[in-house]
């Protein structure tokens, strides 16, 4: 028989590792694995590629890897529901021009290799592009719909307008013939769009200090059509969802309130649109907004100017009777990515998580997920492995020790079979650890970790909040002396499957309740399954109910609720360990 021992403590944790600065532009998408990868437009302007490899967050110059020297003046990233991607990048060539390159269906199993050049399509300099958006319209070629903001050299004034990014040839060119009929100033942000004349364009832009929709036709019955709704003055942001009823698309705008035009509304330039929620005691101060959508439900996360980010959850055939929560408090959001999902364990119907990257009030990206197990949401630091660096994170600290015997008795066992035992250890919930440095992913599946000599098997748990969370030992393998060889093979704590039943049914578990050593995340709240896709900007008309996106069962009571940011003690109690050798 031998005897399981946990202890743990609140402690802060130094990890050789840096905080992920998002730069100008961070993108997320799924690696081959489903799991969480971003892409980041740094200061430097290099586009770095944060990829998880064999539990450690790794920087890769993703540049590099395309054979792109020159600095990176913007990007964009379209990820398809099998995963392949779609890059499209800006470049300085000097002279206010830019070049223009496409990574066409990368397969992400190669995402960290040098890209291969039937993958990269090259375009000669066209003028300076300073945002690039991708689109999951259905395209008239194989390739993606790419549209780019640019700033004509011909103009006297300053001016940005918008024109598609045409494959031709096997090279790139900017079509300038195809532009907004304003000379806006800057361009602040585009969404597509289905209307009963066609797939159209909304571009949100200044002129004269003033805010201005536009809305024109560019392909459909009616390709020309332009014309400009009415938006409230204060619009920050644009986005679409579909209404898959009149199939048509929905404009959400966000400001001082968040505001839904239907097609009957933006299709006119006198029909003013539907305040949706509001603020009574002032303005909501929108900066950012992503629209998730399942049918006839639409959330709607958004962004605020005093940092926070928050959810508007609704129904398309009632917008504006709808409940609205928060997910991060005051001071702990200035921007975040779309929202993806993706499977826990192998075994799809099971466990699933939501997940997005956000930017707190430093500039550094954190990762957020919520498990449907429990639908608690856990902030966790998002950061990459360095030599030159170390990160200090707060976290929970649990210590597993196997020793001979049963608890308060002797042991005849022999002690050789506890260094390097193995443990199957699991969780009620998913929950993210470090284990000699390498992440790891508990749930109810279980994973196989090695102790070290001692028969200790530390995890770190970085995020803000285990409370709820039971973490239990459900097997035991005896351990084995080991070669430098081996030894390599088998680091500490790393996962590994072992063959056989196990031994014993040894149960150990900890219970460890309210720890919030970071303020801003949120508590439980109930499961809401977004889907599959890795990003989800555009909403288009071939999207039906139950097609793209899925959600959990959804009730009245269905909403999420803002997570207690106090600081609570945390107490362990460990079950009794039972099972023979």
């Amino acid at each position: 028989m031998v005897h399981i021992k946990v202890d743990s403590q609140l402690t802060t944790h130094v990890i050789p590792a840096k905080p992920i600065k998002t730069g100008n532009r961070f993108v997320a998408i799924k690696d081959k694995d489903s799991k969480l990868a971003c892409f980041s437009l740094s200061d430097e302007k290099t586009l770095n590629l944060i990829l998880n490899i064999q539990g450690v967050h790794t920087l890769i110059d993703f540049g590099k890897l395309v054979g792109i020297s020159a600095d990176i003046r913007t990007f964009d990233v379209q990820q398809s529901p099998n995963l392949s991607l779609d890059i499209c990048i800006a470049t300085d060539s000097g002279d206010n021009k830019s070049s223009l390159w496409l990574v066409h269906k990368l397969d992400v199993s190669g995402i960290s290799s040098p890209v291969p050049t039937s993958k990269i399509i090259r375009g000669a300099d066209v003028l300076a592009v300073h945002q690039i958006f991708l689109s999951n319209f259905e395209s008239e070629s194989e390739y993606p719909l790419i549209l780019a903001a640019f700033q004509p050299l011909e103009r006297i004034t300053k001016e940005e307008q918008v024109g598609f990014v045409h494959v031709v040839d096997g090279s790139l060119s900017l079509n300038t013939k195809w532009t907004l009929d304003a000379n806006s100033e800057k361009i602040l942000d585009v969404a597509f769009g289905t209307s009963p004349l066609g797939e159209g364009l909304f571009v949100l832009y200044d002129i004269g200090g003033k805010r201005k929709v536009q809305f024109k036709i560019f392909r459909g019955r009616s390709e020309g059509f332009v014309v400009e709704p009415e938006v409230p003055q204060d619009t920050q942001c644009i986005s679409t969802f579909f209404d898959v009823v009149k199939r048509n698309s929905v404009l959400i705008t966000g400001g001082s309130t968040i505001t839904a035009l239907t097609s009957s509304e933006y299709m006119s330039p006198a029909k003013a649109g539907q305040v949706i929620t509001s603020n009574p005691d002032g303005a909501i101060g929108v900066k950012d907004l992503h629209i998730v959508q399942d049918s006839e439900h639409v959330r709607i996360f958004y962004t605020t100017a005093d940092e926070s980010l928050l959810y508007y959850d609704t129904t398309v055939a009632d917008l504006s009777n709808g409940s609205t929560g928060t997910l991060l408090t005051e001071g702990n959001s200035t921007r975040f990515s779309s929202i993806s999902a993706a499977a826990e364990d192998s075994n799809a119907s099971k466990t699933r998580l939501n997940t997005l990257l956000s930017v707190d009030e430093d500039g550094n990206l954190t990762l957020l997920q919520q498990s449907s197990h429990d639908s608690r949401w856990n902030r966790y630091p998002f950061y990459h492995a360095s030599d030159s660096g170390t990160l200090e994170t707060k976290g929970y600290a649990v210590r597993i020790q196997v020793t001979p015997g049963s608890e308060g008795g002797d042991s005849d066992e022999d002690p050789s079979l506890i260094p390097y035992c193995s443990l199957l250890v699991s969780s009620s919930g998913y929950i993210k650890g470090l284990i000699n440095g390498q992440e790891v992913e508990l749930s109810q599946a279980g994973i196989w970790l090695r102790t070290d000599a001692t028969g200790v098997l530390t995890i770190v748990f970085t995020t803000t909040d285990v409370s709820g969370q039971n973490i239990e030992v459900e097997s035991f393998r005896p351990g084995k002396r080991l070669d430098t060889s081996d030894f390599n093979k088998q680091q500490l704590g790393q996962p590994h499957v072992l063959a056989g039943t196990g031994v014993g049914g040894l149960h150990a578990g900890l219970m460890a309740s309210n720890l919030g050593g970071v303020s801003g995340i949120g508590a439980p709240s109930s499961f809401f399954n977004i889907g599959d896709v890795a990003k989800d900007v555009w909403n288009t008309g071939s999207r039906t109910a139950g097609g793209v996106w899925r959600f959990g069962e959804h009730t009245v009571e269905d909403v999420w609720h803002e997570v207690d940011t106090k600081t609570n003690f945390c107490n362990v109690n460990l079950k009794k360990a039972l099972g023979k050798l």
